[in-house]
């Protein structure tokens, strides 16, 4: 937390010290009105003397007034450092993410870092405002205070230190129990926010086996125990204010009893007891401030672990110290006894793949669920590194090249077509941030997209929900096709990118894809014999390991995986005529 703090507000010195003189001066302000209360009581009222204090009476109005000017200002100030630092952080946080190997992005998980970056910076702005607002004011008051009223009357310090030490053991008493309540308050908040992320994902299933009784079940019984850790959390919270005032009122108490003592002993005076009574509210509410920054602190504490954590990663994936440069197109794609494995001592993922493709050839790979498919596609664009082997683009390991370069050499259709919010165009241009309209509608033609683009009342500039909802499967496919041939890259990756797509539309797809393709390297992972078998070469993988390589017909007289894959989808006809 404190490293994050000093980090993002180093840019900020000047205005944090300007923060600390306001907070100084304003904290001035409140301690000098009693004592110029106790002068107007003591030198003129109760003299007898006909004394003109308008003077002081002036200076208690500048004073009053500067007592509500200085903290106004202040708090324009720490807004604009609280929003600042939040701002910075956010942006420190989501560069660091997008530099994120795959992964490390599934070690953290996408659920909780939106959640680091969404609340827990929150948690961290309303921190800072705490910080800035409260715990700095609050000891400057408690301190002043208590130093001024010692200096006023010696006689009286000894209920003033009474009152602050029930306090203080009050506060810690309080906060002590709220650390542990809101630590499980908070889980219990985390398994309440999870609950319903997933029974809104799971909607369709829940309501298709009649679920909806049941899942109201859990979410009762898990915001029923919600419930009692806020409740338990409040009963403290809001004992604050009524203990306080108890302690103020005793204090008060306390002062008139002994001040109307001393006052008959002429050791106090009237203006002395009125001014402890200042005091102890103004120590009083600075002790209720600090207590409401100390609930506060663990929320922010964890908070701040929490960001912190992600920003220490160092992502498992980076450029070489002296990258080298790719040049010219990319004519040879080459695997040299490749393995792979997730996480450290964990079981391959692959395990010695070997292969070549050049630039005009076409490479499949098919294989049963599991089998490695997309993991050695994702090997390709370095969204991860091989754990053994080398990965050759023209004859060169793909890590000693900057990622940057080797990724603009790449167009990649993902197993999932996604889609971002905006107009089709603005989607296409992801691929190309230049494309014009022309490109954009050559490459609708080569995905089979232009006839249902064209159908939306505003063409290319019809805007799509986030993830592309207000379209079918297929056509979300073909969009994603779309936007990997508006970039014209060497390299092409189809994760079973046509899984969605009717028969027709495949055959029409593939053929047209052929001429655009004709001088890159296409790797296709599917699951239809019918799109892969005429490929170049084909890689038949299982539980990670390659069982077979080779064309279509070769394959179907060699491996007897790919002869069952085809046996399933092939006629006996398409079987003997290979």
């Amino acid at each position: 937390m404190i490293e994050l703090y000093v980090r993002f507000l180093r840019p900020r010195w000047k205005k944090v010290v300007l923060i600390v003189l306001l907070s100084l001066l304003a904290t001035l302000c409140s301690l000098l009105l009693p004592m110029l209360s106790k002068r107007i009581i003591d030198e003129g009222v109760l003299s007898g003397q006909n004394v003109s204090y308008s003077g002081t009476v002036a200076v208690m109005a500048v004073i009053a007034v500067l007592s509500m000017v200085f903290p106004a200002v202040n708090g324009r100030f720490i807004a604009e450092t609280a929003m600042g630092f939040s701002r910075d952080l956010r942006t420190a946080f989501f560069s660091h993410v997008l530099g994120l190997s795959q992964r490390d992005l599934d070690r953290v998980g996408t659920a909780s870092l939106i959640s680091r970056q969404g609340n827990d910076i929150m948690q961290m702005q309303t921190g800072l405002v705490q910080l800035l607002t409260f715990m700095l004011t609050a000891p400057l008051m408690c301190i002043g205070g208590m130093a001024v009223a010692l200096m006023t009357s010696p006689r009286l310090a000894w209920i003033v230190l009474l009152a602050v030490a029930a306090c203080l053991v009050f506060v810690a008493f309080v906060v002590g129990r709220v650390r542990v309540i809101f630590l499980s308050y908070q889980e219990k908040l985390d398994s309440v926010n999870r609950l319903v992320r997933e029974s809104l994902s799971g909607m369709r299933v829940i309501r298709a086996f009649n679920r909806e009784e049941s899942e109201q079940e859990r979410f009762s019984k898990v915001g029923g125990e919600l419930k009692g850790s806020a409740l338990h959390l409040s009963r403290y919270v809001l004992s604050f204010p009524p203990v306080m005032n108890f302690i103020v009122s005793f204090a008060n108490i306390l002062i008139l009893w002994f001040g109307a003592h001393y006052m008959t002993d002429h050791l106090a005076t009237y203006g002395d007891v009125q001014a402890f009574i200042q005091y102890l509210s103004l120590i009083v509410f600075g002790m209720m401030m600090l207590s409401v920054g100390l609930i506060v602190l663990p929320r922010v504490q964890t908070a701040g672990g929490r960001i912190t954590e992600v920003l220490h990663i160092v992502p498992s994936v980076q450029d070489a110290e002296q990258p080298a440069e790719l040049e010219g197109p990319v004519r040879s794609l080459e695997f040299q006894g490749v393995s792979f494995r997730y996480g450290e001592g964990g079981a391959y993922a692959l395990s010695d793949i070997s292969f070549r493709v050049s630039a005009g050839q076409t490479l499949a790979i098919i294989g049963g669920t599991g089998s490695g498919k997309s993991t050695l596609l994702n090997l390709i664009p370095r969204y991860y590194d091989a754990s053994e082997g080398t990965v050759l683009v023209n004859g060169r390991d793909i890590r000693d090249l900057r990622q940057e370069e080797l990724r603009s050499r790449i167009g990649v259709v993902p197993q999932k077509a996604f889609l971002f919010s905006g107009t089709i165009l603005d989607n296409l241009r992801r691929g190309k941030a230049d494309a014009t309209e022309e490109e954009a509608g050559h490459a609708l033609d080569v995905a089979r997209a232009r006839d249902f683009v064209e159908e939306k009342e505003y063409g290319l500039y019809t805007c799509l929900t986030p993830g592309g909802t207000n379209l079918s499967g297929g056509q979300k496919q073909r969009l994603a096709i779309a936007r990997a041939i508006i970039r014209k890259p060497d390299i092409y990756l189809f994760d079973d990118s046509f899984s969605a797509l009717d028969f027709k539309t495949d055959a029409e797809l593939r053929h047209a894809l052929k001429e655009e393709t004709r001088d890159a390297i296409v790797v296709i992972v599917a699951q239809r014999i019918s799109t892969i078998k005429a490929a170049d070469l084909i890689l038949v993988l299982e539980d990670g390991k390659l069982v077979g390589k080779g064309t279509h017909s070769e394959l179907l007289a060699e491996s007897e995986v790919y002869r069952e894959i085809a046996r399933s989808q092939l006629s006996k006809e398409e079987m003997e005529a290979g």
